[in-house]
C-alpha cells in the first residue's frame, strides 16, 4: 500500500502509531515502550527528542514493519 492511499486512509498519528508498536526491539519484544523501557528505563511519555531520535534511527530496515501487509 502506497503512502497517499494510507494517508487518504488513516490519520498521519495513527499511521505513526502502527508503525511504534511494530518493530523489534533486540529479542525483548516489540514496540516503542518497549524501547524506551530497554534502552533508558523510561516511559514513552519520559524520552526527550535526542532519545527518540536514537529509537526511531535503532530500527533496522523499517520497510520490513509496515502495519498493512
Amino acid at each position: 500500500m502506497d503512502a497517499f492511499r494510507l494517508e487518504v486512509q488513516y490519520p498521519k498519528e495513527q499511521i505513526l502509531e502502527f508503525y511504534s508498536n511494530l518493530f523489534h526491539v533486540h529479542g525483548t519484544g516489540q514496540g516503542l515502550a518497549i524501547a524506551a523501557r530497554y534502552y533508558f528505563d523510561k516511559e514513552v511519555s519520559e524520552l526527550t527528542l535526542p532519545e527518540i531520535s536514537f529509537v526511531a534511527g535503532s530500527v533496522k530496515a523499517p520497510a520490513n514493519y509496515t502495519p498493512f501487509r
